[in-house]
């Protein structure tokens, strides 16, 4: 078989392709090897530009050979072909319908196409061929998670867990239902009161003295996220739940310093971590500057609303004072935004997937802070701050509200919004700076204004209905919203609603079946818009006769971006930095008579009372408009960080 496959290894190096293929299909015939299959793959792909369609050829005159049919599917679905790899697939199981790495590889095929309905029935398949294995209730509560099927999932894992009771994340996943959109007022507590009970049994668990087992090829773990879109105080659940995470992890923790430990110490003897990784904008300041040296940390430092959030502090931060550090974590994006971001920072840093690597990494920068700017909106977000990889560690309004860890020292808000009374909402300590919590730059905003009805024609938006707009996502829609919209429907049945889809149809579907059953009036005026860029925002913005702001977790960057063309937001006055952003605004730029309510029913009241008023919805608008460009590149919030950071850093040396 040497020989041959040599022979036909030395002919494909020459061109003579039907040479090389004759003694291929030769070798393989005779001895099935994944060596020469990989070898005539490796052939293939240098001799083919699009060698997709021939691939499939192969495999059907390779018919007989199920390592052939194997690798080449995985060739094609790693091609991100799975159409056809589909077809080799379908043609094996119809010859062999109980092979096991067939099946695997329909699964793989199923999730790379999104299909993710038929990849939770594979799933079920692989776990009857297979009863003994956690693995695949792993893989179809993975499947049935993105396809929306909060229960099935939760029945996935508890077979899972079953099969292996010491394993966290089924533990976690089987136990805590993961609803992306609340079914009623009754989701948030029931997902408050699991987290709670969630946490006692993890303790309890590890006083008995045994260990959790952390192992789970997808890992979801429920998003205690969700919870901070209700009215709840998170210090009190978040605190807990990561409290215990953080136990039932610690084991894990414990070796990744170790080898954290180890990594950093090569670095001193090779010199900085990977020089790809690292793009300093002055090599070598690192030895001679004394300024204060800031990381920033995010996986969505691209075009995403985290990026909106702090491109004030890349612009702004004194340089004379401050280092700036961007911390870009495994799962980022590249696109022209992050060009944009890394052409402001002094120092640029890419992480990747290794927990000790990373946070080794960040330990050889020699950073005086490090800020985690949109910490919470990964489950295992609490990881990387609980290894401590900096000696001051703080978080602010990417994400308005306690992270619950101890390993978090500071929460940044902003003195106009909250008071000192608020601490008790925080794990962290909390510093209040003066400022609003952002300081949107101007040059984001992208927008020519048009006249309504050749913007109202451009969303396929009738110009003769009145139409309240909800831009936030829907998940952040509190079920309250829906009695909310019912009233003022009914007070004003010609009028529509609009929100903003969630781009996948078993969310949709979700939130209009909620919407159905607890709002029927409204929910024949209902109407979902497509997501889109910040251009188009601004101008669908303007489409609306008013804009709806949610309770409990308000507006964030988008009210930072409606303001801009002015359309009136309805917003409550608010308790929390989570949901006062709006009525702040108002403030600030000292809009007469704003539309804030201060409770459910005198917001009810303003929206009906300005819908039926155009000539005030007009002033409103005329006015917001004219003070706007007070709102952009304010920088009062970045001076009291600076100040903050400066005595911070003083004080801890």
């Amino acid at each position: 078989m040497d020989q041959d496959l040599l022979a036909a290894e030395a002919q494909a190096e020459r061109g003579n392709l039907k040479a090389a293929w004759r003694l291929y299909r030769k070798v393989i015939k005779e001895t099935d090897s994944a060596i020469a299959i990989k070898s005539l793959l490796r052939f293939v792909k240098q001799s083919i530009d699009s060698p997709g369609e021939t691939l499939l050829r192969i495999s059907t005159l390779l018919n007989h050979s199920a390592n052939a049919q194997l690798l080449i599917a995985t060739e094609l679905l790693d091609a991100e072909k799975p159409h056809l790899a589909r077809k080799i697939i379908e043609r094996r199981l119809a010859s062999f319908p109980n092979e096991l790495n067939t099946w695997t590889l329909a699964y793989a095929c199923s999730m790379k196409a999104k299909a993710y309905d038929s990849a939770s029935e594979i799933a079920k398949k692989l776990a009857t061929l297979s009863p003994d294995s956690a693995l695949y209730h792993d893989w179809q509560g993975r499947a049935c998670h993105l396809a929306f099927q909060s229960d099935e999932c939760a029945l996935a894992y508890a077979k899972a867990h079953i099969l292996e009771p010491d394993n966290l994340i089924f533990f976690l996943n089987a136990h805590n239902r993961c609803n992306r959109v609340a079914r009623d007022g009754r989701t948030a507590n029931a997902m408050a009161a699991k987290l709670a009970w969630s946490a006692q049994a993890i303790r309890s668990h590890l006083a008995s003295g045994e260990t959790w087992h952390i192992s789970g090829e997808y890992a979801l773990v429920p998003y205690a996220f969700h919870i901070a879109y209700s009215p709840f105080n998170l210090r009190l659940i978040y605190g807990e739940y990561m409290s215990a995470l953080t136990d039932a992890f610690t084991p894990y923790l414990e070796d990744a310093f170790n080898d954290a430990a180890a990594i950093t110490e090569s670095f001193h003897l090779i010199g900085k971590p990977d020089p790809q990784a690292s793009q300093p904008r002055s090599p070598g300041n690192r030895v001679i500057n004394k300024k204060i040296r800031i990381g920033f940390l995010s996986r969505y430092f691209y075009s995403h609303s985290n990026t909106q959030a702090f491109m004030g502090y890349f612009m702004y931060i004194d340089r004379s004072h401050f280092s700036v550090v961007v911390i870009h974590r495994h799962e980022t994006i590249a696109d022209e935004m992050q060009q944009s971001i890394n052409s402001l920072a002094d120092e640029v840093i890419y992480l990747d997937s290794s927990l000790s690597f990373s946070c080794a990494t960040i330990r050889s920068l020699s950073l005086d802070i490090l800020f985690f700017t949109d910490i919470g909106m990964d489950p295992f977000d609490f990881l990387i701050p609980n290894m401590r990889p900096c000696p001051i560690q703080i978080t602010g309004w990417g994400l308005p509200h306690t992270t619950g860890l101890q390993s978090i020292d500071y929460y940044l808000t902003s003195a106009w919004i909250e008071t000192d009374d608020h601490q008790d909402e925080y794990t962290e300590k909390l510093a209040r700076l003066e400022g609003l919590p952002c300081c949107f730059p101007r040059s984001l905003l992208y927008y020519r204004y048009k006249e309504r009805i050749t913007e109202r024609a451009y969303f396929m938006l009738p110009d003769d209905i009145f139409i309240f707009g909800c831009t936030q996502t829907l998940g952040k829609v509190h079920p309250d919203l829906d009695c909310m919209i019912e009233k003022i429907s009914r007070g004003m049945p010609e009028a529509y609603f609009a929100f903003m889809s969630s781009g996948t149809d078993g969310l949709d579907r979700e939130f209009l079946e909620r919407i159905q059953r607890r709002a029927p009036t409204a929910a024949s005026k209902t109407i979902l818009i497509n997501k889109c860029g910040a251009a188009d925002f601004l101008s669908l913005c303007n489409c609306f006769d008013l804009l709806l702001d949610t309770p409990y977790y308000g507006a964030g960057i988008t009210a930072y971006m409606s303001t801009y063309v002015g359309t009136p937001t309805i917003c409550f006055k608010g308790k929390r930095l989570r949901d006062s952003t709006t009525s702040a605004i108002y403030r600030h730029l000292g809009i007469s008579n704003p539309p804030i309510a201060s409770s459910i029913n005198e917001y009810i009241q303003i929206a009906l009372q300005l819908a039926r008023d155009p000539v005030e919805r007009t002033r409103l608008k005329n006015e917001l408009i004219e003070a706007a460009h007070r709102l952009y590149d304010d920088q009062t919030f970045i001076r009291s960080f600076e100040d903050f950071c400066s005595e911070l850093v003083k004080a801890n040396n």
